[in-house]
C-alpha cells in the first residue's frame, strides 16, 4: 500500500482486500520475508506456510501468529490444502536450513 494513503485509506483498503479474498477458498500460503538493507548473504529472514484465503490474508495471519520477522514479503500460493504439509512446518517461522529442507522434500508443491 502507498505510504501517501492516510490511515483510514490503509484501513478501507484493507477491508476491500479481504472482502476479495473472502471468495477465495482456504489454501496454504508460502511467504517469504526479507531485508533488503542488511548485508548480501543475511538478506533473508525466514518464511512461512499460513492458511488464508488471499496473500493479503496470509501477511495478517503472519502477523497474527508471529511468524512475520519484518522485512520485504512474497508470497506464493495458493498451495491446495489436500498438499502433504507435514505438521510442525506450518505456522512458524522457518529458518533457511529448513526451507531448504522443506524444498527438497516437497519439491512438487
Amino acid at each position: 500500500m502507498s505510504a501517501h494513503m492516510t490511515d483510514e485509506q490503509v484501513g478501507a483498503r484493507a477491508q476491500e482486500l479481504l472482502a476479495e479474498e473472502s471468495a477465495q477458498p482456504l489454501a496454504w500460503w508460502w511467504l517469504s520475508f526479507a531485508d533488503p538493507e542488511k548485508p548480501e548473504g543475511s538478506q533473508f529472514l525466514g518464511a512461512c506456510i499460513v492458511q488464508a484465503r488471499g496473500f493479503f490474508g496470509a501477511t495478517l495471519v503472519a502477523h497474527a501468529l508471529k511468524c512475520n520477522p519484518g522485512g520485504q514479503c512474497r508470497g506464493m500460493g495458493p498451495i491446495s490444502l489436500d498438499a502433504p504439509i507435514q505438521p510442525g512446518w506450518a505456522d512458524r517461522l522457518l529458518t533457511k536450513d529448513e526451507c531448504e529442507e522443506f524444498n527438497r522434500v516437497h519439491e512438487k508443491l
